[in-house]
């Protein structure tokens, strides 16, 4: 099958079976709310926001690099793949180390056990990353949706579950293991171990070189994104900071849904084409202001909603 062919079959499917996906999860997430108080979002958006800088780090860029790169031997796949589970692991034992001063600095107790488990999300997403980057490299659209929809709604019913058991914002934290463990899984298998980590340094010198200036863009991004909430939570507690973090989620919902067709789809697809011709930049620029045109009405809509919305006195219990 053409490669065209291949994008347009693949990609419809995986934006409705992603589009589904997302909403079954979103129904189980307002229906987890009732069972949280919004301290329990807190704690868990500080967590979130370690985890997310951690992941940029220990990724060391090598993901992109793996999608973008017009030709890659499969020796050196499994070298990245390597040198992605050191990092990981090595992140992961350092969140673990630093969860107790972390809580101690923001003064939430809480969030030490969040971290000690969500440093376990950075030991299984070693073994993951790879294998769920090459299905994208390889325009396995189909196979992504799979993966990325079963870990998203099993994870969604465990961390209701667990919500209703009493669990707390340790309910989130295991949400986020399932949903890391289940993807991990599932990627090893549909890869069949073709991308099993081989330990050697030769050959890696580019991209790690190439991957040292992605690490800093995407940490420049996260410091952008989330140096709100590290505010929020050292000057007005994991209270305010919950409601804070679940009304900004809910006013992502239309950015993800719309902004996956190109981070997910349209991108590789493109790097497979190896470099851009005139032509060809021309429609993804008149797609991109298409997107645009339809995005940003519809995100206007949905904050003019979550204003007026009141989940924590309405939806929850007591």
């Amino acid at each position: 099958m053409a490669l065209k062919e291949r994008v347009l079959a693949g990609g419809r499917l995986r934006i409705l079976i992603y589009v589904a996906s997302q909403l079954v999860a979103w129904c189980m997430a307002l229906l987890t709310i009732r069972f949280l108080k919004p301290e329990d979002y807190g704690v868990m958006a500080v967590g979130a926001v370690v985890i997310a800088a951690g992941t940029v780090i220990a990724a060391l860029g090598l993901p992109i690099y793996m999608v973008q790169t017009p030709r890659i031997r499969r020796d050196l796949l499994r070298r990245i793949a390597g040198v992605l589970v050191i990092s990981f692991v090595t992140m992961a034992a350092l969140v673990a180390i630093a969860a107790p001063f972390a809580a101690d600095f923001l003064e939430m107790p809480a969030l030490e056990p969040v971290l000690f488990i969500l440093s376990a999300c950075l030991v299984v997403r070693a073994f993951s990353i790879a294998p769920s980057t090459w299905l994208q490299r390889v325009i396995k659209f189909r196979e992504v949706a799979v993966l990325e929809s079963s870990a998203m709604i099993a994870s969604a019913g465990l961390g209701l579950a667990l919500a209703i058991e009493g669990y707390g914002a340790l309910a989130l934290a295991g949400k986020e293991v399932a949903a890391v463990t289940i993807s991990a899984g599932l990627g090893m298998w549909m890869t069949r171990g073709r991308l099993f980590p081989e330990f050697r340094l030769a050959g890696l010198r580019e991209p790690l070189r190439f991957g040292f200036r992605v690490t800093v863009r995407n940490m420049l991004q996260i410091i952008q994104i989330n140096a709100d909430r590290l505010i929020i939570a050292r000057m007005f507690g994991a209270e305010a900071l919950g409601i804070y973090s679940l009304g900004t989620a809910i006013g992502r919902i239309v950015p993800r849904l719309v902004m996956t067709p190109i981070s997910r789809i349209v991108l590789p697809a493109l790097s497979r084409l190896g470099a851009l011709d005139p032509r060809r930049a021309t429609y993804f620029m008149r797609g991109t202001g298409l997107l645009a045109f339809v995005f940003f009405p519809a995100a206007g809509a949905v904050h003019w909603l979550r204003l007026r919305l009141s989940l924590w006195h309405s939806g929850r219990p007591g």
